[in-house]
């Protein structure tokens, strides 16, 4: 397979083998460690152990995912575009209270670099956390922002509701703007159609398997279906998938997704009202408020429910303390 590769992709033995190794070696390491030691456990997203009427998941779908993943991955790697195989150092948490800023804004200081990574640059491009508007269709098409014509006429919390979506859509447009200016290499990648699927199934296979069979098995289904966009040589060859998934599986595995991510909007909604962070962070000012606003939202989650269906809601309620398992 690896002689393979090396001839359809152009490039160096070592360059090559080095990349195949970077799209390898944390599902590798991840695949031993749950062969080894991995239990049946609850999802560690609370929300999503609905989905399996919060009894433990196994892991041994997840280790099929894992192993196919590392099937599909040698093709994963670009051919043709040596600068996607760059080696680029990246810092996975860039936000504000890890940027030290001087009065006259230069930039004195990033810290918190634990969990750095240096991996081509096909698996790094991204936009950080604090500047993405994914679900914004006038972000993804890159339009430039302005705010409504008849923002003077609105109502001031419409107002606010306006100019709130003009600080998302302006952050995602100017971050795209600067790398153009600053960084074309990464400006590129970013506009790949196939980036950011690599970079799912590269994540979701290396990291810790925390009770989650779905995401990376619908992300390898994504990945046979659009096999040509994800594979497709220079010379216009394209390696034939060695997996695949029955219609059942698939109709199964996206239908569970699908209520996964509604479940995660939900989150987000109730996270907004009560006012904390992803992390359930909160500032002091804020904390009694929170505390109370999570005390409302819990009593109305269990407001008409039966006693088994309010015993799960109070042992599994995402924002109490938590025995970890």
């Amino acid at each position: 397979m690896y002689l393979a590769l090396l001839i359809l992709t152009r490039l160096t033995p070592g360059k090559v083998l080095q990349a195949v190794h970077a799209f390898t070696a944390g599902a590798i390491k991840e695949l031993a460690w749950l062969n080894a030691y991995a239990r049946p456990r609850l999802p560690f997203v609370i929300p999503h152990r609905e989905l399996h009427d919060y009894q433990k998941v196994s892991p041994t779908d997840h280790i099929t995912s894992v192993e196919k993943y590392l099937q599909i991955a040698p093709h994963l790697v670009p051919s043709g575009d040596e600068y996607l195989l760059r080696p680029t150092l990246s810092h996975p948490d860039l936000q504000p209270h890890n940027i030290f800023v001087a009065k006259d804004f230069t930039i004195t200081g990033i810290i918190d670099w634990q969990h750095c990574s240096v991996l081509p640059l096909v698996l790094q491009a991204g936009v950080p956390e604090y500047f993405q508007n994914f679900n914004d269709e006038e972000s993804l098409r890159l339009k430039k922002p302005s705010l409504p014509q008849s923002f003077d006429n609105m109502s001031e919390s419409e107002q606010a509701q306006a100019l709130e979506q003009y600080r998302r859509r302006e952050l995602y447009y100017y971050y795209f703007v600067a790398t153009y200016k600053f960084n074309k290499p990464h400006y590129d990648a970013l506009l790949l159609d196939s980036t950011m699927a690599k970079q799912k199934l590269h994540q979701f296979a290396s990291a810790p398997w925390e009770g989650d069979n779905i995401s990376l098995k619908a992300e390898l289904i994504r990945a046979v279906q659009n096999w040509k966009v994800l594979t497709a040589k220079k010379s216009g060859e394209i390696p034939l998938c060695p997996i695949e998934f029955s219609d059942a599986e698939i109709d199964e595995c996206l239908r569970l997704e699908a209520e996964q991510h509604h479940l995660d909007l939900q989150m987000e909604k109730i996270k907004d009202r009560i006012g904390i962070g992803s992390d359930g962070w909160t500032s002091e000012a804020r904390y009694k408020d929170a505390l109370e606003e999570n005390e409302h939202v819990k009593r109305e989650a269990l407001d008409g429910e039966g006693d088994d269906v309010r015993k799960e809601i109070l042992e599994n309620w995402p924002w109490d303390d938590h025995e970890e398992y």
